[in-house]
């Protein structure tokens, strides 16, 4: 289930359960003039939504930022880099570590 859907009531429920929680991450970048600039982003997006539906299974929101170095110089890239993306996903888990914690 995605955790952007779920009431406050479904959130305890779900997370009393020790969940599985799935975290799609990717970037916004250039896939030259034919592809979508969020394709990086789009395509973790999609293999989640044919899990959400699995049982025990969380969904957070995608974070469309990632690393791409190897483009640094291309317009239109919004990343993140290593350090960055590594404190952000860090402080995901711990929030939703939190959330198992919580009495919702």
């Amino acid at each position: 289930m995605y955790l952007a859907k779920m009431t406050t009531a479904q959130a305890k429920e779900a997370f009393e359960k020790d969940p599985i929680i799935v975290i799609p991450v990717g970037s916004t970048e250039q896939h030259g003039t034919q592809g979508a600039l969020g394709t990086d982003f789009m395509v973790p997006s999609y293999l989640a939504d044919h899990v959400e539906d699995v049982d025990n299974v969380i969904v957070a929101p995608t974070v469309p930022y990632g690393v791409c170095a190897s483009v640094d110089w291309w317009s239109l890239v919004a990343q993140l880099g290593q350090e960055a993306l590594d404190v952000a996903v860090a402080y995901i888990r711990e929030f939703l570590e939190e959330m198992k914690q919580m009495k919702l």
